[in-house]
């Protein structure tokens, strides 16, 4: 995965992707062709990626992201606000 982040939490995500190892990144500033290239080359080489990747997809796949996150919210605002 090659990660251009532009704002708010991109960034961070983008260093998760790093430090999971399944990921490059390039500053917006700095994206072109060529950087893009040069950064996905290594990453397409190490058949390492594609096996860590595998991994955290299995992982991900397993949650159930969007109804942990219903719940969070829920447990965070309770029935304020909600139109019934």
């Amino acid at each position: 995965m090659l990660v251009v982040p532009y704002a708010h939490d991109q960034p961070d995500n983008a260093l998760r992707a790093r430090k999971l190892g399944i990921a490059a990144s390039v500053s917006r500033s700095a994206y072109s062709g060529e950087t893009a290239a040069a950064a996905l080359g290594p990453l397409l080489a190490d058949a390492g990626v594609a096996a860590r990747a595998a991994s955290v997809g299995e992982i991900v796949s397993r949650e159930n992201g969007a109804s942990v996150a219903a719940d969070a919210i829920e447990r965070t605002f309770g029935s304020r606000g909600r139109r019934v």
